[in-house]
């Protein structure tokens, strides 16, 4: 079965000067999900772009939020990248709303390091899979799929949630056609959610594969 893997660089220890812009650059132009992360809450974001040497990603929090949350140091920027996590320390410069969306001005780390805090690997270039979620009382939603790892996966809900059935802790019927893979059956649990994305975990059913 051929997979959708990029061929990435073998790189280990910190990612810095160049390198480190190359790599943030990268994560930009596919508007990269990460997490802006403190020792006791992590928040989900995309990044977005780099102007006059600040890092731009979403804000998907109120500026209320950002002021008693993520103002206080430490705090990480955390993405994947390749086969590895990444992360590296930063600090809210601002905090833009406007009509269509809410940005947070980050400084760029000076180093990006390793940190891997996964249980698998976990597979970004998935190509265009996409499936359906079902809950228990029946209600059926298109999906399209973000990622992917021997644990769970990260999918996008091309329609809006309903209110019950889909609550983080609950157990759904995941079907997914993988554009360069097979197609899987089987069962996963809403482990958290950030608008129309939910991050799934592998239910311990046996997968069915076509």
């Amino acid at each position: 079965m051929k997979l959708p893997f990029r061929e990435f660089p073998r790189v280990s220890g910190a990612l810095a000067g160049p390198f480190r812009d190359e790599v943030l650059a990268e994560l930009c132009a596919r508007r990269q999900a990460c997490l802006l992360a403190t020792p006791y809450l992590s928040f989900e974001s995309r990044v977005m772009e780099i102007v006059g040497g600040e890092l731009r990603v979403r804000a998907t929090m109120s500026r209320e939020a950002v002021k008693h949350a993520l103002g206080q140091e430490p705090l990480k920027l955390r993405f994947p990248w390749g086969l590895a996590f990444y992360g590296g320390f930063t600090r809210v410069l601002g905090y833009e709303q406007g009509e269509q969306r809410r940005t947070l001005r980050l400084a760029i780390p000076a180093s990006l390091e390793p940190d891997e805090q996964r249980g698998a690997y976990r597979l970004e270039r998935v190509g265009r899979s996409q499936g359906a979620l079902g809950s228990a009382a029946g209600s059926l939603l298109r999906i399209s799929l973000e990622n992917i790892s021997l644990l769970g996966a990260g999918v996008f809900c091309m329609e809006p949630i309903p209110v019950e059935g889909f609550q983080t802790g609950r157990l759904l019927a995941l079907a997914l056609s993988l554009e360069q893979g097979p197609s899987l059956r089987l069962e996963a649990r809403v482990c958290h959610g950030q608008g129309q994305y939910l991050g799934l975990k592998f239910g311990s059913s046996r997968i069915c594969v076509k």
